[in-house]
């Protein structure tokens, strides 16, 4: 019911009671720094929070996704103008994108004036293509290549295989590989490896996900991956406590 309603509201643009951002944050393992964080789409229903399962394939099938997709990138936009980049110039947010959302054509063009409008430099911002039954359209490969001469960079979301890499580096060059969680559970060192130099030879940087031990923070420094983010480090959690504990 609470994912209906969300639906319902965000049909008639209502946004700002039912949705928001939460951030997990982005650490270099070398230092042990924050230096970014991803943002992380969720519902709100009576202060409680809808993870997006619930809900994005409906917001896909209905276009929804495209209008809620563009609230939240200008929502990290303002976040990081207001909040972040004063403090912490150097500084990056990633934010998910689906292909429906990059399929539009008029998708890239927004992303730069929106840019303009809050005056953050496209070297602050890595988008993340998120895994998703609709591939991406000659519009959603042209809109990347726009963003990325605009000096945006890409993430391919979600790569758990060697398949995975080849195929999405193929459709469309990206500077950052999402290294799957699935890849550091125990038994799966040797795949990982194949990843890892595959995505190096493609001259895309990692960022790994779902790390939880200093075992697998020492595996992947001894493979070159600075970049990572998992419950090590921190939670998803709430802008204000963000800013509290990340951003001085």
């Amino acid at each position: 019911m609470s994912s209906t309603i969300i639906l319902k509201k965000i049909t008639h643009l209502n946004f700002s009671s039912v949705v928001d951002f939460f951030v997990q944050p982005i650490f270099n393992l070398s230092t042990f720094q924050c230096v970014g964080a991803e943002v992380l789409l969720r519902g709100v229903h009576r202060h409680s929070i809808i993870k997006p399962t619930e809900f994005l394939q409906q917001l896909e099938e209905n276009e929804g996704i495209i209008n809620v997709g563009k609230y939240i990138v200008g929502k990290a936009f303002e976040f990081m103008q207001h909040d972040v980049l004063p403090k912490k110039p150097d500084f990056f947010l990633t934010i998910n994108l689906a292909p429906h959302q990059l399929n539009d054509e008029s998708f890239s063009e927004y992303i730069i004036q929106l840019q303009s409008e809050y005056g953050i430099p496209a070297a602050s911002v890595i988008f993340e293509i998120t895994r998703s039954a609709e591939e991406l359209a000659q519009s959603g490969e042209e809109n990347i290549q726009r963003l990325r001469n605009a000096g945006f960079s890409f993430a391919w979301d979600d790569i758990g295989t060697l398949d995975d890499v080849q195929n999405k580096m193929a459709q469309a060059e990206c500077e950052f590989i999402k290294l799957d969680r699935e890849c550091l559970r125990n038994g799966n060192s040797e795949k990982t490896y194949e990843i890892i130099c595959e995505a190096q030879k493609s001259n895309a940087a990692i960022i790994a996900e779902g790390v939880e031990t200093m075992g697998q923070t020492s595996m992947l420094l001894k493979h070159n991956v600075v970049l990572a983010q998992g419950f090590l480090f921190s939670r998803p959690i709430k802008k204000l406590d963000f800013l509290q504990n990340y951003i001085h």
